[in-house]
Formats: C-alpha cells, structure tokens, sequence
C-alpha cells in the first residue's frame, strides 16, 4: 500500500481490506462490475477510483470507494437478471433487519437467551440459525437450506463442509416437529455432528467450532447466496403472496412485512396473524394495524428504502410460484 495517498484513500483501503474478509466476496467481483483490469491492485488509488467512478454511476449514497454492504449488494445485483433484481431486492431489503444484509450471519443458540419471560428461555434449544433471513436448525428451515446447496454444488458444498457434510443434511432435515412447538429441549434436528477437530472426529452442535467457521464461510459463496433466496422464496415470499392479491395489497412496503412476518411466525402463523389485520385493499391502514402489534411493521413504515408504490415483482408472480 502506498502510504503517500490521500487519506480518504488510504482509509477506503484499509475498510475493503477487512470488508473482504468480512464480507466474503473475492476481488473479482469489484473487478468485473467497474470494468477495471484485473490485475489492478485492489490497494491502490486506481482501484478506489474505480469502485468511486461506479458508486457514482449507480447513484448510491455514499461516494467513498469503500465496498460495504450496500456497495457489495449492489455490484451483485448488476450481474443478475432484471427479474431477478427486482424479486431479490424485497428479500435484500428485509434481510437488513434479520441479518445486517449478511449472508453469513449467524445466530449461535442465543434467540431467547435474553427473554427471561418466553416460555423457550433456557427450556428450549433453537440451536443454529444462519443466513440473510436467520434459517432456523430447530423449525428446519436450515435443512432444507443445506439440501439445496449440497444438490447446488455438491463438490464445492463438500469441500466447505467437510467429510460429514451427508450426516450434516441428514440430520438437519430429519422429520418431526420443532423443539418449540413440543416445547423439548432438543428438537430431532437440533443434534451434535461428527466432525473433524484435530484429525480426529468429534460430535459438536453446529453452532460450535469448527461448524460455526464453516457455515460462515460456505453461505457467504455467491452460489449459495443465490440459493438462500431461492428457498426463502419458497418457504415464506411465496407463502403470503396469494393472500395479498386476493387483499389487493401490492405495495411494496406489504410485501416486505407480509415476507417478514412469514419469517418469524411461519407460512401458517404468518397467513392467521396478518388475515385479522387486513384491510382489504388500503396498505397503509393494514400497514397501520400491523405496526400497532408488531414493531417491525413501524421500521418498514419508515425505511424510505422500501416504497409505498406497487411491488415490481408482481409481474412475475403466476398465482403459486414466482417465475424468476
């Protein structure tokens, strides 16, 4: 790193060099999106110039060259399809509240560790829950997840997870219901898995070492990006659009709470909880009714990131599926 540069760029150098590791993405990503030559160093004054050039050309809010999640998200979205971009954009945003924008956001068996007065406090194991929208090991969210990525990519989905990665999908996808709603300390899938430690094998919970490093760095992989959002898409988006449309309640800022709701309660819970509150064709007395119960609904009011306008991804959707 040339240390004569202008502070701005020594600082923006310094951020992308730990937002790299951070983050996950390799440099071939800012690399392609600006159209810069691949062999420019990414700590040099070229380089930030160039991630600046495309800050600005992208209209985003901060011109700095520093590749944040925001910057990151949206040199992603370049390289997919306009229909992808407009479905995806809904799921990105929500993620926001769940995870930071963080694919591999991680949540280590500590859901209710702190609400003494829910009935899963220190009596129920949730165990793992990862990914941009906290996929959940005990619901089984978090299986379905890994089996998509192993079909995906099984050699990359092995050489992330290990010698174990068919007990890993095994176990995690094993029939039965949550630990939650049989009020059990350990659900049939939130189960230790042999993995190796030391050159030996040991069983660990999955949000242990070395399991939590290895789900960390595997849902951070752009493939396996693009197959959470797919299976978010199928487990919760998908789930409450139908009832929408019948509600005519398109907006965007419906889809998203609608979606988020599906998230926390379940595609059923979801369907009965939102149902008492809407008002058929007003999103914004619905939105109202909602915020009144659930404080997320007032953060998506109030994100001007999310609009009041009809939802883009409407015109993909065919009645049970989003074409995409």
């Amino acid at each position: 790193m040339d240390k004569t540069l202008p502070k701005e760029y020594l600082d923006a150098i310094e951020y992308n060099l730990d937002s790299q590791e951070r983050l996950g993405y390799e440099w071939m990503l800012p690399w392609t999106v600006t159209g810069m030559n691949r062999c420019v160093d990414p700590e040099s004054k070229e380089f930030i110039d160039a991630v600046m050039k495309w800050q600005r050309k992208k209209k985003l809010k901060d011109i700095d060259g520093k590749i944040g999640p925001t910057t990151l998200r949206e040199m992603e979205f370049d390289q997919l399809t306009p229909a992808q971009r407009e479905v995806y954009e809904v799921i990105d945003e929500v993620a926001v509240f769940e995870a930071g924008g963080d694919y591999g956001a991680l949540n280590l068996n500590t859901e209710y560790r702190f609400m003494k007065t829910h009935r899963a406090y220190q009596k129920i194991m949730i165990g793992l829950s990862a990914g941009i929208i906290s996929f959940s090991q005990d619901g089984g969210a978090l299986g379905v997840l890994l089996k998509r990525c192993m079909k995906r990519d099984p050699v990359k989905f092995a050489g992330y997870m290990g010698e174990t990665y068919l007990e890993l999908v095994e176990v995690t996808n094993r029939p039965g219901k949550s630990g939650l709603r049989t009020n059990t300390l350990r659900g049939p899938r939130v189960k230790p898995v042999a993995v190796s430690v030391g050159g030996h094998m040991e069983r660990r919970d999955l949000w242990q070492t070395p399991w939590k490093e290895k789900f960390k760095k595997m849902l951070r992989d752009p493939a396996f990006k693009q197959v959470q959002r797919e299976v978010a898409i199928e487990l919760f988006l998908a789930k409450v659009l139908d009832d929408l449309e019948r509600n005519n309640l398109k907006s965007e800022k419906m889809v998203a709470i609608a979606f988020n709701t599906a998230v926390h309660r379940g595609a059923g819970g979801a369907e009965t909880w939102l149902a008492k509150r809407f008002v058929k064709g007003d999103d914004k007395a619905t939105m109202k009714k909602i915020a009144d119960d659930y404080h997320r609904g007032q953060s998506i009011i109030e994100n001007d990131e999310i609009s009041w306008a009809k939802w883009k991804g409407w015109k993909y959707w065919n009645g049970s599926k989003l074409d995409v």
